[in-house]
């Protein structure tokens, strides 16, 4: 987990979401509370067949 900066705490109240870039790769995120994260996910676990994992949407790889 990361903690945040002072700075950064700031920053999160000034947009809502907010956002945040990974300066390296330029990938974008947007940041939800936890509590959030996890009705999303609820919500979305029927539709998770056929997926590797519950944590991950990266499609299960098969052969043939």
């Amino acid at each position: 987990m990361i903690e945040l900066t002072d700075q950064q705490q700031r920053m999160m109240t000034e947009e809502s979401p907010p956002r945040a870039v990974n300066p390296r790769t330029q990938e974008r995120f947007v940041l939800i509370p936890e509590a959030v994260y996890e009705q999303l996910r609820q919500l979305v676990a029927p539709l998770n067949r056929g997926w590797d994992g519950d944590d991950d949407l990266i499609p299960a790889h098969t052969s043939g």
